[in-house]
């Protein structure tokens, strides 16, 4: 209730005032307020107090309570709050910073004057804003030559609104705080600028000076005294300043502190000399430049300069002008080929080496011109125009060129490695050219036969069948296309990525071995092994064998390990498959053997009961004991028959019969295998999944020896999926690429480990107790009667995955032919 009372007697107050107070009295306050803030502004030098007296005023003729300074950041767009007064420090934390796509700079760049109550403006007020609740509000644009800088905003927690009599004022102190703002600015940049070309001067040892013509006002710069040897604190005028210089050079300097150099200067001519002086009784020399500068009725009003010291410049310029005379006689000394030709382009000097490598006597090189004469034809104009500009002072000396061509008297081209230079008289006109050069026609050939064997060793290289690579600390320096592809895929970020793959039973003797080599106990090694290749997709690995040299060598400078690796997997398979087919033959002796054996006492056997048989048939036995003997002879036969069955096969494997091709659709024997198996699918609770491409193309095979292949598979299948706990499945999918039928048998069962893949084909090799091991060898030997193939892989359901490959194209082809 105390706050309501107290606004309204302050409210009742003003409006008394008003009564009192004519509208003639309070403009010529407010006259008299921008008065002494225009006045106050202009002996203000630093920006924030200059915004700090502009609020406060602002805040004086609006009766408001409480306000900002915005400014806008000139790169952002941003709006910051820069001065304010009578704000609390959670507001400020709140409001001092207002992104470019806010809406409270979309407010300010509306550019009029907004005079409302804060909470009605259309923008959106946060928590703290609306806590404070401020009443009467108004935001004026700050402008300068119509670009808006900032804004000026007030506000009161006590009037509704801003007095309308106040408003002109605002407006009025707004568009002074452009001015203001723009000319702080400008002092502030000012300042700067000076303070740093202070900084550069004294960093860059250069002095600088200033003659204010019409107050005869000489400033000389910190730089200037220490260049001069003189002490800070002493007076020193133009007198003072020529008598530094020698005698003899000090006329220029002081025609142009007299003004003497005006009827010469023209405008803002630049003009340079330089002069000698002693300075702590050293000699020095200064380079000086300076402009003189006239008002807009061409009256001279300013004359500034600057002074560098060039003495060490002028020292190191004679000791090189000294070093490259001695480098020329040296030159000279060491047969170097030395042309001198005049302003015309015609030789006026020529040495001994010259005459050499152009194949002619001096008197016929004399007086020649030397671009029509020396000069292929193809670079002559070219050539003769740098002559040209150099000879008018357009472009420097020519730097050194290698390469460049001169031709003999015989017409020969001859390689040079090319030097020139000006010549020039007394009076500093260029009058010529010297040049010098050696003949470097058979190092360039030399060099171009290097690349050219550099590349072809390359090509071979690159295109050879050994894989070759450079390896320091486990990373590879350099490989060859073939290292790469036995590496597999990533093998350019993978570092000897055959070493980390070998295979097991490998892995320890070539480690060690390669251990050795790096410790520089041996310096080379020699070794075949194995190793897993990584696929394309670095999901699938297959087993390689290499033949490895590798060796010590050094490699820029340090050492490192040469790899030479062959890719010897077909040989290696070339020899299993000889050891296998030896395996088989002495197999098949053995085998034939055993069944000789055991067939000649089985037919004794076999005689015997056809006795016992025609006994039976007789009366010569009982009834009764007829139908045991019967019953015992039908065993025996049967037991008989199976030992036949098993003979037939041994000597079916140890004499394999030619295969009866026959052009046949593949899909018919894979689906008979698949139903003679369907009573030992169900049996085991496997299902059985049948993905036949129906457009595929008829090869020659032999249907039976197909079928037995695939219920083989399908049988190893099974005892794969017997101890399995998870869901069984077997898949059959046949399809062709590329000229060849394919016939995948899948399971979901354990799968095959890699360390027994390239093993499981040997005869006898097996992985169960019961298991014999021929069956996988029959097939890869029905395979191999087809001219295909069978590989062993990783299924989709991580069990194994047979791939039996057919020929297409080539067994219809070698059958017909």
């Amino acid at each position: 209730m105390a706050e309501k009372q107290s606004y309204e007697e302050l409210v009742q107050r003003v409006k008394e005032l008003e009564k009192k107070v004519s509208e003639a009295e309070l403009k010529e306050e407010l006259i008299v307020i921008q008065r002494d803030l225009s006045l106050a502004l202009n002996s203000i030098r630093d920006l924030n107090e200059g915004l700090k007296l502009c609020l406060k005023a602002a805040l004086h003729v609006s009766a408001m309570d409480c306000g900002g300074i915005y400014l806008v950041d000139e790169n952002s767009g941003a709006l910051d709050l820069i001065s304010h007064e009578g704000l609390p420090p959670d507001i400020i934390r709140a409001c001092s910073h207002y992104e470019s796509n806010s809406e409270n700079v979309d407010l300010v760049l509306i550019g009029a004057p907004i005079y409302a109550q804060h909470h009605k403006l259309k923008i959106s007020l946060d928590k703290t804003s609306k806590q404070e609740n401020s009443r009467a509000f108004a935001a004026l644009p700050i402008s300068h030559y119509s670009k808006i800088i900032g804004c000026l905003n007030v506000a009161s927690h006590v009037f509704e609104e801003v007095p309308v009599a106040s408003r002109n004022a605002l407006e009025t102190i707004a568009s002074m705080i452009g001015g203001a703002i723009h000319r702080l600015r400008t002092e502030e940049y000012l300042r700067e600028s000076e303070y740093y070309l202070r900084e550069v001067q004294t960093i860059a040892d250069i002095g600088s000076w200033r003659w204010e013509i019409i107050t005869d006002e000489i400033h000389f710069s910190n730089v200037i005294y220490r260049l001069f040897g003189w002490r800070s604190n002493e007076v020193v005028d133009r007198e003072r300043f020529i008598n530094a210089i020698y005698p003899d050079e000090s006329g220029f300097s002081a025609r142009v502190l007299d003004g003497e150099l005006d009827g010469e200067l023209d405008g803002i001519s630049v003009y340079q000399n330089e002069y000698k002086l002693v300075c702590d009784g050293e000699l020095r020399i200064h380079h000086a430049k300076g402009s003189l500068i006239r008002d807009k009725h061409g009256k001279p009003i300013r004359m500034i300069g600057f002074v560098h010291d060039i003495t060490k410049r002028k020292t190191m310029e004679g000791l090189l002008k000294e070093e490259k005379d001695r480098a020329q006689n040296y030159l000279n000394m060491a047969g170097t080929m030395i042309v001198s030709l005049d302003e015309t382009g015609k030789v006026n000097l020529v040495n001994k080496k010259g005459c050499e490598i152009l194949e002619t006597e001096e008197k016929e090189i004399i007086g020649k011109d030397w671009f029509d004469n020396f000069i292929p034809e193809v670079q002559r104009n070219e050539v003769k125009e740098v002559f040209s500009q150099l000879m008018k002072g357009e472009v420097e000396d020519l730097e050194h060129i290698e390469g460049h061509v001169i031709l003999t008297s015989h017409n020969t081209k001859r390689v040079m490695s090319w030097d020139n230079t000006l010549i020039k008289n007394s009076k500093g006109r260029i009058t010529g050219t010297l040049s010098w050069g050696e003949d470097i026609t058979e190092r360039k050939r030399i060099e171009t036969d290097l690349a050219e064997s550099e590349k072809r060793f390359r090509l071979l290289l690159e295109n050879m069948l050994i894989g070759v690579a450079i390896i320091r600390d486990g990373r590879i320096l350099y490989s060859n296309t073939e290292y790469k592809r036995l590496c597999g895929s990533d093998s350019d970020a993978m570092g000897n990525a055959i070493l980390y793959n070998i295979h097991p039973d490998d892995a320890k003797k070539t480690y060690d071995l390669y251990e050795k080599l790096v410790l520089e106990e041996i310096d080379t090694l020699s070794i075949d092994f194995r190793y897993f290749r990584k696929g394309k997709e670095n999901t699938s690995r297959e087993i390689k064998w290499v033949q490895c040299r590798a060796s010590l060598v050094e490699y820029r400078d340090e050492k490192a390990i040469l790899f030479n690796m062959m890719d010897v997997t077909k040989i290696k398979e070339l020899e299993q498959a000889l050891r296998i087919a030896d395996k088989m033959s002495s197999l098949g002796r053995v085998a034939a053997g055993i069944a000789h054996e055991i067939r000649n006492p089985l037919t004794g056997i076999n005689s015997f009961l056809y006795n016992l048989q025609e006994i039976i048939d007789s009366d010569i036995l009982e009834a009764n004991n007829k139908q045991l003997v019967t019953q015992i002879i039908r065993q025996l036969k049967g037991a008989s028959q199976r030992i036949e069955s098993v003979i037939k096969r041994v000597m079916d494997f140890s004499k394999p019969t030619i295969p009866k091709m026959i052009l046949s659709d593949i899909n018919i024997p894979v689906h008979e295998a698949a139903e003679l198996s369907s009573a030992l699918l169900r049996k085991n609770g496997i299902e059985l999944e049948k993905n036949l491409s129906q457009d595929l193309p008829h090869c020659y095979v032999d249907s039976q020896l197909i079928s037995q292949v695939v219920l083989n598979l399908i049988s190893n299948a099974v005892d794969a999926l017997k101890n399995s706990r998870g869901a069984k499945y077997i898949e059959i999918c046949t399809a062709d690429n590329e000229g060849y039928v394919y016939i995948e048998v899948s399971d979901s069962g354990p799968g095959v480990s890699e360390e027994i893949r390239y093993k499981m084909f040997d005869p006898f090799f097996t992985t169960r107790n019961d298991g014999s091991g021929i069956g996988l060898s029959i097939v890869q030997r029905v395979a191999a009667d087809h001219g295909g193939s069978i590989r062993v892989a990783t299924s989709i359901y991580g069990g194994a995955k047979f791939v039996f490959r057919l020929p297409i194209e080539k067994r219809m082809m070698r059958l017909k032919a």
